[in-house]
């Protein structure tokens, strides 16, 4: 199996966390979850994954159009309204883009923005665990649930500006999917 989209990835990393624990949707439960925003207007942009205290793993697809201008985004790590207790921010210093990228098919939908400033890790700002090694069974067999974290809209469908973004809200999102092994994905 070719592992080639974020949001795949991040699923099957949250199998572990939902293995051992029922879903509740808070920073303290996905204190790697990280908002990015751009720099100067702080609307929302796309989600991350914390995986380094200054590096936030996401897509590709959300940040490619501004390689050439890291400091466009900042990431948010911890309640979502800055000025919150518990939240922080960086601004990107780098960002670097799978090689094997394609816009078309989004196979390798994989970013990086590395921070200026490390994030001070806490009960919810910290780096999400991944396994040391390669899994190479078929998560499907390995699990029956994944968990999709997120911040959606306020209204979806109501657009602000006419370039696909919403209005944003800042609470947490997530739900909880049944996870398919590959055999039943293919049929």
């Amino acid at each position: 199996m070719v592992l080639t989209s974020f949001n795949f990835i991040i699923c099957l990393l949250i199998c572990f966390k939902l293995s051992q624990q029922n879903l509740t949707c808070s920073f303290s439960s996905f204190p790697f979850m990280i908002g990015i925003k751009e720099t100067f207007s702080f609307r929302h942009v796309c989600a991350g994954s914390l995986v380094k205290p200054d590096t936030v793993l996401t897509l590709a697809s959300c940040i490619i159009g501004r390689k050439e201008i890291p400091g466009y985004f900042t990431a948010v790590a911890g309640p979502s309204l800055i000025g919150k207790i518990g939240s922080q921010r960086s601004i990107a210093k780098e960002i670097v883009i799978h090689a094997g990228f394609d816009r078309t098919r989004y196979a390798f939908d994989v970013g990086l923005l590395i921070l200026q400033h490390k994030f001070q890790l806490s009960h919810l700002i910290n780096i999400v665990k991944v396994p040391e090694e390669f899994i190479a069974e078929d998560f499907g067999k390995l699990y029956t649930k994944a968990v999709a974290i997120g911040w959606g809209p306020y209204h979806p469908g109501k657009r602000i500006i006419d370039d696909n973004r919403y209005l944003f809200n800042p609470s947490l999102k997530c739900v909880e999917l049944d996870l398919l092994d590959e055999k039943t994905v293919r049929s």
